[in-house]
């Protein structure tokens, strides 16, 4: 065992010299393998004579000059090696074994100088030879110190944050740690790091003095803004970016933020991932394989990034096989929720939408050694209250309006802070997009705060100057003055927005299901999604006068039409309406913002929310198109057209090139051929290196529409 500054005496033969010969002790690092690493980190020179053949060399260890290694069957460590005359030792020296102090820094990518607070970091370091587990706290800087220990065995390091403080979504998860996803240990020789898949266990070796802190690389926490909240239950809802999480993206200088679709609940981050096993059983555990394959996680710890088989097979040797037959392995399995390897909910969308964006920017390799982790680019994610069930259409639709008003401030926060902003929402979450551009642009000189809006699969009308919709919510006549282009991806053969069958042996059971029933965009105008939805607003008011009578067997229209016309002008029905009609009256007068930045909230107006500050005529106009759509017991003599996402701008009823005055650029592309399933972007075709070619969903839509086309060139994500 040898210590920095430690000075030893390094005892060699040299037989045949000459006087005036000159023999150079070296010190070198060697790896698990035996195998050298790097230039010597200290040399001696020695001077022979003839006859000679016992000599003596005082060496000092230096301070730093080790790096890391991984694997290998024996220690790392320090070797001396000999040369005189350009002719060196064959014989291995003994190995030295370091000890010393262990200093870690924990840090972010060293391409960019933000870091965040790393203050109650939890850094687990186990001595694997001499099973030992060391335990330190980090502190803001995320400097951690552990006691002296002797370098060369295998070492395993942990690095996990309080997920109070990883994520300010309290409901991210139930873990008590979120994982600080190492991808990197780097030591003073630069060239000897050791990378791993984030998420996954980290195992190396140090073979050499340190003087410098070993750099422990780690991921960004991941970033979820939740629109859920309503003010009465949290009077300052984070409805923007946290100071740090600002920070992040002005030094990224760009940002994409994912607005998931309908029926989407919260979800949560999924667990580190500890091992994979064969196992023929069913149980609780991940299922990779169906009942095949599974994962080992650690319930304590949250796992923040996604992962597809192929680094899966990387990593974990035993899953290698399985890949050969890509047709038995299915990380999701029926996009099952209780299922899925990468989350839940809006948490699952998130990971898995950020990592194919970085994948199509160029994140990938051969091996995990060749992935470029410190260039993982985060995005926002948005969560919001779409899941409100099958048959809740409308009410989901409302939602969307009232999530697009609370999405503003955060996009006026990152306008005014120079970050280029990619507005991305898929299926109804489209809506949601769009809700915000058009209230955002609720003023005589917008700026433009999105530089691109992404609309995969919108779940949202064609976008029209004439609305028929019963309320005139359907279209976002100013949205286009709050973006500098728009991108709709569309398809005819989408299950969800049209009804079409599912092509077979893909996509997910449930969304089969509803493509052979119809789809569900189809019948939002159904009586009983719109009941449904003005139940809530009106019912409070009108109490059972909300339910009109019953047309009889032996009625005539006309005559049912009177009876209904005379139930309408009962004193006290009138009485009931006028009560709603006050309220909401007095909820345009008094509507105020609940905190400075945000924009009022409303109520009663929710479902029509999509003016900044709605006027009273606005409200007066709401109250009789409400009245009429009860009097008609909600029925809606016409269809909704074609969504956005089923028939793109060109649909025959209607689309956005009608539109007078248009400033923006708008684009869309038919992804019929390679988007077999509506939920297909989150798990694309062609992901996978073993089934990657030129006509796949992540080649055409990912790579060549949304990276190359436009991220790319307009907003410098993953220009690396």
């Amino acid at each position: 065992m040898v210590r920095p500054q430690e000075t030893r005496q390094l005892r060699f033969r040299a037989r045949r010299a000459e006087d005036g010969d000159v023999a150079t002790v070296s010190v070198y690092c060697v790896d698990g393998n035996g195998d050298r690493r790097g230039d010597p980190i200290t040399e001696k020179e020695v001077e022979l004579r003839s006859g000679q053949t016992d000599y003596v060399a005082e060496v000092t260890l230096p301070d730093g000059g080790g790096g890391c290694s991984r694997g290998g069957g024996q220690a790392a460590g320090l070797r001396f090696g000999l040369r005189v005359q350009g002719t060196r030792n064959r014989t291995p020296s003994p190995l030295a074994r370091v000890m010393q102090p262990l200093r870690l820094r924990l840090e972010t990518s060293p391409e960019t100088d933000w870091q965040p607070d790393w203050a109650g970091a939890r850094v687990l370091l186990r001595d694997r030879e001499a099973d030992v587990t060391f335990e330190a706290t980090a502190d803001a800087a995320g400097e951690v110190a552990f006691p002296e220990l002797t370098f060369g065995g295998e070492m395993e390091i942990s690095v996990a944050l309080p997920s109070e403080s990883a994520v300010r979504d309290t409901a991210a998860t139930d873990a008590p740690w979120v994982d600080a996803a190492i991808y990197g240990v780097v030591g003073d020789d630069v060239e000897g790091d050791v990378r791993v898949l984030p998420g996954t266990p980290v195992v190396f070796r140090i073979d050499g003095p340190l003087s410098e802190p070993l750099k422990v690389r780690c991921l960004p926490p991941p970033v979820m803004v939740d629109l859920r909240l309503d003010p009465e239950d949290a009077p300052d809802p984070a409805y923007r970016l946290s100071d740090q999480e600002l920070r992040y993206f002005q030094a990224q200088g760009n940002a994409v933020i994912f607005v998931h679709g309908y029926n989407v609940g919260h979800g949560g981050l999924p667990k580190r991932i500890n091992e994979l096993d064969r196992d023929y059983r069913l149980d609780e555990r991940i299922s990779v394989h169906r009942s095949h394959w599974s994962a080992v996680v650690d319930d304590d710890v949250a796992r923040p990034i996604a992962y597809d088989h192929s680094v899966l097979a990387d990593r974990f040797p035993a899953f290698r096989r399985a890949i050969d037959y890509p047709q038995m392995v299915n990380i999701e399995p029926n996009m099952d929720p209780n299922e899925l390897l990468n989350g839940e909910g809006a948490w699952g969308w998130l990971l898995c939408m950020e990592y194919n964006l970085n994948r199509a920017a160029g994140l990938g390799g051969e091996n995990d050694d060749d992935w470029p982790w410190e260039r993982y680019t985060r995005c926002i994610g948005v969560t919001w209250t779409g899941d409100n069930g099958t048959r809740n259409f409308k009410e989901s639709q409302t939602a969307a309006v009232v999530a697009g008003r609370r999405l503003v401030p955060l996009l006026r926060q990152l306008h005014d802070a120079g970050v280029a902003v990619t507005l991305m929402g898929h299926s109804l979450g489209a809506r949601v997009v769009l809700s915000a551009l058009h209230v955002h642009a609720d003023t005589d000189d917008p700026r433009r705060v999105v530089d691109t809006a992404l609309s995969p699969a919108p779940d949202n009308e064609c976008d029209d100057p004439d609305d028929p919709s019963p309320l005139g919510t359907a279209v976002f006549p100013r949205a286009h003055r709050a973006a500098e282009r728009f991108l709709v991806l569309h398809s005819n053969g989408d299950n969800v927005l049209g009804g079409e069958a599912p092509v077979p042996g893909s996509g997910s059971l449930r969304e089969g299901v509803l493509g052979m029933l119809g789809g569900v965009y189809p019948k939002h105008r159904w009586r009983m999604s719109m009941n449904s939805e003005f139940r809530r607003l009106l019912e409070p008011y009108l109490g059972s006068h909300y339910t009109m009578p019953a047309p009889m067997s032996r009625d005539r229209w006309a005559d049912y039409q009177r009876r209904i016309d005379d139930y309408a002008r009962r004193p006290e029905v009138r009485a009931a309406w006028s009560r709603f009609r006050n309220a909401v009256m007095d909820e345009a007068r008094n509507a105020s913002a609940p905190t400075p930045g945000l924009l009022p909230e409303y109520h009663l107006l929710s479902p029509v929310a999509l003016d900044e500050r709605i006027t009273e005529a606005r409200a007066k106009a709401y109250c009789d198109a409400l009245h009429a759509l009860w009097r008609d017991r909600f029925h809606v003599n016409h269809p909704p057209r074609s969504a956005m996402g089923y028939g793109g701008f060109a649909d025959d009823r209607g689309g956005l090139d009608d539109l007078d005055l248009i400033d923006a650029q708008l684009d869309d592309f038919d992804q019929k051929d390679v988007l077999h399933q509506h939920s297909g972007m989150r798990v694309p075709e062609g992901l996978m290196g073993f089934e990657r070619n030129d006509e796949t969903l992540f080649a055409k839509v990912f790579q060549e529409e949304i990276w190359n086309s436009r991220l790319s060139k307009y907003t410098g994500f993953g220009a690396w």
